[in-house]
């Protein structure tokens, strides 16, 4: 089976890609070829590689909506050749961008689409009504995504058969990783260690992070060490807010207490040597590093909102603070730091996600894969 994935990223970073490569390595065996389109300008760089099919028109996304669409719209003129052509078993679109490309093909062609929706858009209308055209089929990522959007609020007549919830995945092989040794709560000579991953883009919000142990009492402060891992996008927005991060540290003189660590590529041993996977930003769709750490039995804190309501066990595998709350976040802290709270034994909390491995998702997008084959 052939399947080209139409995410238009213009730089090899997680997320998406994540998934996507995950998929790849669970389904050698079921002999599909997996071919990305991106942007001219892509650079791969990280592993297992998948074959490119490059476009400067590409596109992921845009903060302005007209240049989002103009994109959109010479990209779909570019593709519909192939969109409608045999070369290509599934056309599984993924970004933002890739959705418009999506809705302008279910507009002029009978041919069905699939769109993974992996973010949590203000613009639920739109992608409602993109859910309810003919050839679309969506997936959603969690049940918590599925009701923001509307997606349980479909007619009859736009068929809310072609819903399906198909969370993202971590490797199989995080499975296999010895599992971290059960929580021991920190102590005046052990820190509480907490790690953070993911980009350095302002919708993380690892300033609200920082605020946060910022405002600890100084008997807890000097207990905690929180190091953030991830690449700085390119764009311009996000190199301000990489400097706005360091000045903010500065400022509140947590330097001993907060490290920007800059992009790794061994994240898993840095979730292996701590204490807790700190997660503030508000309505992260389905955060693979989430995954990954459970996976490896790590217990996470984590904004109550988006994916991680579907992904992480109140009490149990970790313990969820108010979003955008930096008094939530900083109680939340204060009482694992106190010793006040204990997560569940590893081995139960790497239980929790075993569903959301590449092999169980794959399994999923196969039953959908099969029946869009059949229409066409």
């Amino acid at each position: 089976m052939r399947i080209l994935h139409l995410t238009g990223d213009r730089v090899d970073q997680g997320g998406i890609l994540s998934v996507v490569r995950h998929i790849h390595e669970a389904s050698v065996n079921l002999n599909w070829n997996h071919t990305l389109w991106v942007n001219t300008e892509f650079e791969q760089k990280r592993s297992p590689a998948v074959q490119l099919l490059r476009s400067p028109t590409a596109n992921p996304d845009s903060a302005s909506h007209l240049r989002l669409l103009t994109a959109a719209w010479r990209s779909f003129l570019e593709l519909r050749p192939l969109l409608r052509s045999p070369e290509y078993d599934i056309i599984h679109a993924h970004s933002r961008g890739a959705f418009l490309i999506s809705a302008f093909h279910c507009l002029t062609s009978k041919r069905p689409i699939l769109f993974t929706n992996h973010t949590y858009a203000n613009r639920k209308g739109m992608y409602r009504w993109g859910a309810g055209l003919k050839s679309m089929h969506t997936v959603a990522l969690t049940p918590n995504m599925a009701r923001h959007y509307g997606y349980d609020q479909l007619s009859e007549s736009q068929d809310p058969k072609r819903i399906h919830i198909i969370s993202a995945c971590f490797s199989d092989q995080q499975l296999e990783v010895p599992l971290k040794n059960d929580f021991i709560a920190p102590g005046p000579d052990r820190p509480l260690k907490l790690i953070g991953v993911g980009i350095l883009a302002r919708w993380k919000k690892w300033n609200l992070a920082i605020d946060a142990i910022s405002q600890l009492p100084d008997s807890i402060k000097k207990q905690i060490q929180l190091d953030i891992w991830g690449p700085t996008p390119p764009d311009d927005d996000s190199i301000q807010f990489e400097k706005e991060l360091r000045n903010q540290i500065q400022n509140l003189d947590i330097q001993q207490q907060v490290k920007i660590k800059g992009s790794t590529n061994n994240v898993r041993e840095k979730l292996q040597t701590s204490d807790i996977f700190l997660i503030p930003s508000t309505n992260e769709p389905c955060s693979v590093a989430l995954m990954e750490a459970l996976a490896l039995g790590l217990p996470a804190i984590a904004s109550q909102s988006g994916g991680n309501i579907d992904i992480i066990k109140p009490e149990s595998t970790g313990l969820l603070f108010q979003p955008d709350s930096v008094q939530s976040l900083t109680s939340t802290i204060e009482r694992v730091a106190s010793g006040a709270w204990k997560p569940s034994a590893a081995s139960l909390i790497r239980d929790s996600v075993r569903a959301r491995t590449a092999t169980q998702v794959t399994q999923s997008y196969k039953e959908i894969y099969s029946k869009i084959c059949a229409q066409k």
